[in-house]
């Protein structure tokens, strides 16, 4: 996924959640579970704040690339990742700043942060400034590669900490360590460390003059004997960083932003700071015709503000003032108000401010419009007036491509199944929560207070747990999942029957839920899938400490191990019922269980702990590692303070089933007869609710907000509610039900206020049918789509250039013959239905519906690897989707639950499909019927989780003249075609493994490679480059060039990069007219250049290094040639290398990205306006007159680790 310069803002979920994503300035802020997620991310000129949780989470195993961006004022970690490599950027303001397992950070500022500045195992931080954070500067094990120097680590809490256990650690020389407020150096590991030529600043300098041994600002073995020594023997009595960083605050600069192009979710305004004055970005949303368009005033200030108000002083011809959200003015104007629109506060709110009016658009508005306006302010002086202009576009995407680039992707797709699984969608926004009360008179606060919520359900409810009060999971009987979003309760599919006993959530997209017969259930954001436990036993609770890190107990003693690969037994020597599993880390782990026992794990062993409790224990939580509480039968409570467990009064002998607090002095207890008692750090004090179930699981997002579970269904949410603040006006302005990415909110509800869905068309009711559902699967499987006010729901199939609109033809080149054929097998009560679909390729969506008889009721799936199946108990229409549609034969089957006098009663079903046009279909026929059973296939639960299937290593690729060609391989010759007959057929020989789809890129000549099309199919073998081909790139859609040299490469798209999925051709092939020549095929020679190197040539023919590392050159070209390569060696094996991206500095700016190889085999870039390589649209016409160049090439591994050469300094000009 590529976004660019666009806003993603205001998701109740992740702004963008994706496998591989680049952001090229984007803004992704305000978001409720993160800003961006992802495996592999590469961010530039970004800013990534505001957003709930982490801004930018890398997963483990991938990588995170982050140059000249912004990532302030997240409430989690600023960034988190495995590796990550940070340039030229700012963390500030976040709850902690950069952490993970291998940082590498230059040139940038972490500064401010809630905890450490940078927390990792192993850490390379080179000319950053760290300042302000209110733990350690920098804490880690050991220095990375790239070495800890230049740094300025200056008023934090430590300023350098490090954990590291080996035996000597040497400290890197060159930094300014100085006035942090307890240690300039903390050794909280074994490790000896020395750490020489660095200035500590005062008092430390004094006291290494003076020969004192005990350093006051050092932490080591002087100070606690479980620790190693800090050795000190040079140190400078000045700063040895010059120039020293500065250290900027944040808001002027971090909200400067290029204007986006018109299909961009936002256009912008900013104008520059007054001294202590404010700074301000203006965002706006895309218009509907008839619906509403928003405006977002986003102010920041530093200093005092005596007075503020904002004014829209020019709206279009016909548009009106709708509502106001967020920052609570005190004055705005009524619903349907014209210019000029005014809004004021009493008292200014806190930096910083968000105001978000929404306007009402007219039903005939088509063309870019224009909304003027300005910020009033004052300080202590006279007013000031920020004037501001944006631009607001007409919407043409459709609803659910919500990053608006012609295509849907998987998660937008999930999102429209998330519609269609829940029952419906309606509008974000409802008029029955008004956030501004008319009145002058302040509401008085109402006191939390315990209600019961509507679960949906007499299931007996077991655990619960979330990730914040508006993604909460409860679990029970009958394999039941409820998830509440902050608004209901809603059933989901867990696919499986078992009783389910306790979820644990690592973040919003990745959940655990264990349960009966060893059962274990994975969330990845949208679908549960099935683990393989290893056992049979009970399994009662689910802890992790990270993805890692996952512990489940359960009876017989049993205690699981998940290392993010598989699920191991641990030995335990526990005995009988583990009931709950808790830690503060992945070396601090409890669990407790029948008669009082108690373990600990210390990250390699499991030892019981003495304690005064002889009765069962039930229940287990802690605020930390001497503060923890364990619940049991008969009133038991135990409390460990780190040393010892002591009995706790109660008042109570009813039995205990569960704990959970939000701090030391907030802890709740529940148990038989709707007991819950609460703790206030003093006395247990019982709570009157008024229900008398039993509950069995507790659990809460913060203080003033806690759920209990328990019999029936029964859930009880302990709530506190804020007073609404008065407002003085007399029309009601409503809150949203939540921001969401795409306006709606999943399942049903009576806001139909907004424009319906586009997926939602036939018929337009508020649901999404399986119908409907297949027609954004064929968008997705075709590659994209276009404005076609022709189409069935007003666009096509097919890839979208410019404007939406496509130049070439959608059909496929052959026809599509689709059958199927029903068997049925049926045993007592019970029958085994198979359903056999053939069919002849080129299906881009695929389903079945089965109208099964009265009586009869769904019970598991069997085989089909179907995305979308009916949830256990499923009566009367079944519906089966796929998300990609599998080679023929297909065999789809599934057991029912069946009346034995009905066994042979017919069943209705239909085959659902699409190629590239409207939807067809085919009647199932019936095969046979059978009274004897037959052996039926091993039943999974669906949908099932992927497996990796082994592949070949053959890796031949075969170039053909004509589609459908199997002989004749033109690799190393000259193909020639006609000119209304352009065809080069790629083909290739690899298995197809795990691949869901093949990508193909080409190289013309020796340029760079770029993205040839797909083939939307792992079954493939081969792909058609010719005009017909939707499938084909945009760039390349007309067919191959004559008198052209290509090279092609194959890319298996399995979800995993590896060196085994990349497939080249043996040799490159010429292309040319019939009648023509054959195109030579010899290679110039490569740059060849020793390891480490980096050089800048004058043109694509190589020549002398204009610039060698370190030194200043120039090169004059004429306009009309004007080009340099540059070209490197990092001395690694190509077979290990993915690809290459290279970053310019413009007249030394910052590094900004200049564009990349695509092929790890190609050591050169060439920068021309011919665009032989592709370059970002800011560098696409070459190199420029009166500017200066430096280059820095990344190394983007297949394995290994990322590496980057910097070159020279190369003045350019041109001269004729």
């Amino acid at each position: 996924m590529t976004v660019t310069n666009s806003t993603i803002r205001s998701n109740g979920r992740t702004g963008i959640h994706g496998e591989t994503v680049t952001v090229n300035g984007g803004t992704i802020r305000d978001n409720g579970w993160g800003g961006i997620w992802g495996r592999t991310l590469s961010l530039t000129n970004c800013t990534i704040g505001n957003n709930e949780n982490t801004g930018v989470y890398g997963y483990e195993g991938g990588s995170v690339v982050i140059v000249n961006s912004n990532i302030t004022e997240n409430t989690g970690q600023g960034i988190y990742s495995g590796n990550a490599n940070v340039s030229n950027s700012t963390i500030r303001g976040n709850g902690a700043g950069i952490g993970g397992g291998n940082i590498t950070i230059s040139e940038s500022s972490i500064n401010e942060n809630d905890g450490n500045g940078i927390v990792s195992t192993t850490v390379s931080s080179t000319n950053n400034t760290i300042r302000g954070n209110s733990v350690a500067g920098i804490r880690f094990s050991s220095v990375g590669s790239s070495g800890m120097t230049g740094n300025v680590i200056t008023s934090n809490r430590y300023g350098v900490e490090t954990t590291s256990n080996v035996s000597t650690l040497i400290f890197p020389a060159g930094n300014d360590i100085y006035s942090n407020s307890e240690y300039q150096l903390k050794n909280s590991g074994k490790a000896a460390v020395t750490a020489n030529g660095n200035y500590w600043g005062e008092p430390t300098t004094s006291e290494l003059k003076a020969g004192t041994a005990n350093l006051t600002q050092i932490y080591d073995s002087r100070d606690n004997s479980n620790v190693g020594t800090v050795t000190i023997t040079s140190y400078s009595e000045a700063s040895v960083v010059s120039p020293t960083p500065t250290y900027t605050p944040i808001p002027t600069s971090t909200l400067i932003r290029n204007t986006p192009t018109a299909t961009s979710l936002s256009t912008y305004t900013f104008t520059p700071t007054p001294a202590s004055g404010v700074a301000m970005r203006v965002d706006s949303s895309s218009y509907v015709p008839g619906k509403n368009a928003s405006v977002q005033i986003n102010l920041q200030y530093e200093g005092t503000l005596t007075a503020l108000g904002v004014s829209l002083t020019d709206l279009p011809i016909g548009w009106t003032f709708s509502r106001v959200i967020n920052s609570n003015p005190a004055v705005f104007p009524s619903a349907g108000a014209v210019t000029p629109l005014e809004f004021s506060w009493i008292a200014v709110p806190v930096s910083p401010i968000g105001l978000n009016v929404i306007l009402n658009v007219p039903t005939d508005e088509t063309d870019t419009q224009t909304v003027r306006g300005v910020v009033r302010y004052r300080q202590t002086g006279p007013e000031i007036v920020i004037p501001f202009t944006v631009k607001i576009n007409p919407s043409s995407y459709h609803s659910a491509d919500t990053d608006q680039n012609w295509e849907i992707s998987q998660s937008e797709l999930l999102r429209v199944i998330q519609f269609y699984n829940m029952g419906g969608y309606h509008c974000v926004g409802s008029s029955s929560t008004p956030i501004l009360t008319p009145t002058n008179t302040p509401t008085p606060s109402v006191a939390g207070v315990w209600q019961t919520m509507n679960s949906g359900t007499q299931e007996t409810l077991y655990g619960i747990w979330g990730s914040s009060g508006n993604d909460v999971f409860a679990v029970g009987r009958s394999g039941i999942i409820l998830h509440y979003d902050g608004i209901e309760w809603k059933s989901m599919s867990s696919g499986t029957s078992a009783w389910l006993a306790s979820p644990w959530l690592h973040s919003p997209a990745s959940a655990y839920v264990v349960g009966h017969s060893g059962t274990i259930l994975h969330f990845n954001g949208y679908l549960w899938t099935p683990m393989n436990s290893g056992t049979n036993a009970l399994l009662t609770s689910v802890w992790g400490n990270s993805e890692t890190e996952v512990f489940a107990v359960g009876y017989s003693g049993t205690i699981l191990h998940y290392n993010e690969t598989s699920w191991s037994r641990m030995n335990s020597n526990a005995w009988g019922e583990l009931t709950t599993v808790w830690g503060t880390s992945a070396t601090d782990v409890y669990t407790v269980g029948d008669d009082g026992q108690i373990l600990h794990y210390d990250g390699s062993t499991w030892t019981p702990m003495t304690n005064a409790a002889t009765d069962h224990l039930s229940g287990l939580w802690g605020s930390s590692n001497t503060d923890i509480f364990a619940v049991g039968f008969s009133g038991t409570i135990i409390h460990y303070d780190g040393n010892t467990w002591e009995q706790m009064n109660s008042g109570t002998h009813l039995n205990f089933s569960s704990i959970w607090g939000n701090s030391a002095t907030d802890v709740y207890a529940v148990g038989d007869e709707g007991m819950i008692l609460h703790y206030d750090g003093n006395s247990w004090t019982p709570i009157t609710t008024g229900v008398t179930k039993e509950f069995f699981c507790v659990w809460g997002s913060s203080q003033g907000d806690v759920f209990a579970v328990g019999d029936d269904g029964t859930i009880l949410h302990h709530k506190t509610l804020l007073s609404p603040i008065p407002r003085l006006t007399p029309e009601p302005i409503y809150q949203p039900d939540s921001f969401t990415e795409d306006g709606y909110i999943p399942g049903p509800g009576t806001n139909h206020s907004c424009a319906p869905h586009n997926s939602d068309y036939n018929p337009q009711d508020w649901m999404i049918n399986q119908s409907e559902l297949l027609r954004l699967i064929q968008f997705y499987n075709s590659g994209g789509y276009y404005a076609d006010a022709s189409g069935e729901d007003g666009f096509a199939s097919g890839h979208s250039t410019t404007g939406g609109k496509v130049s070439r033809s959608s059909v496929y080149p052959y026809a599509t013959g689709v059958s199927a054929i029903r068997d049925r097998a049926v045993e007592g009560s019970t029958a085994v239905i198979t359903v056999t679909i053939t069919h002849g390729g080129n299906l881009t969506a695929l389903g079945v519906q089965e109208v099964i008889p009265a009586g009869w009721t769904f019970d598991s799936m069997l085989s089909g690897g179907v995305a979308i199946a009916p949830s256990q108990g499923s009566s009367g229409i079944l519906e089966f989707t796929w998300l990609t549609v599998p080679s023929s034969p297909i065999t789809l089957s599934y057991k029912v639950n069946i009346e034995t006098d009905s066994a042979q009663a017919p069943i209705n079903g239909v085959v659902r499909f699409r190629t590239t046009g409207s939807e067809e279909t085919v009647n199932i026929s019936e095969a046979s019927t059978q009274s004897t059973p037959t052996p039926t296939p091993t039943q999974v639960s669906q949908p099932s989780a992927p497996t990796s299937t082994p592949v070949t290593s053959v890796k031949h690729v075969f170039i053909y003249d004509n589609a459908g060609d199997t002989t004749g391989d033109l690799s190393g010759q000259t193909d020639f075609d006609a000119v209304d007959n352009r065809n080069l057929t790629i083909a290739w020989d690899a298995s197809q493994g795990s691949a869901a789809d093949w990508h193909i890129y080409l190289r013309k000549g020796l340029g760079g490679a770029n993205f040839l099309g797909r083939t939307a199919s792992g079954a493939a073998t081969s792909f058609d480059w010719n005009a017909e081909n939707t499938l084909v790139s945009a760039d390349y859609a007309n067919g191959p060039d004559f008198n052209s040299v290509y090279s092609f490469r194959v890319v298996r798209i399995d979800g995993q990069l590896g060196a085994d999925d990349l497939f080249d051709g043996s040799a490159p092939v010429g292309f040319n007219l019939e009648g023509g020549n054959a195109i030579s095929l010899a290679k110039p020679e490569l740059p060849n250049l020793n390891p480490g190197q980096i050089v800048i040539y004058d043109d694509i023919l190589g020549g002398n290094d204009l610039a060698p590392s370190g030194s200043t050159g120039s090169d004059t070209d004429k306009s009309s040639s004007r080009a340099l390569q540059i070209a490197w060696n990092f001395g690694r094996d190509a077979s290990t290398v993915n690809e290459y991206h290279i970053m310019v500095s413009d007249n030394g700016g910052e590094f900004t990205y200049l564009g990349q190889t695509y092929d790890g085999t190609i050591n050169y870039y060439w920068w021309t306006p011919k665009r032989e390589f592709r370059a970002h649209a800011n560098f696409a016409d070459g190199p420029q007159n009166g500017h200066t160049y430096q280059f820095r090439v990344i190394l983007m591994p297949l394995t290994g680790t990322r590496a980057n050469l910097t070159s020279g300094i190369l003045q350019y000009s041109v001269a004729d």
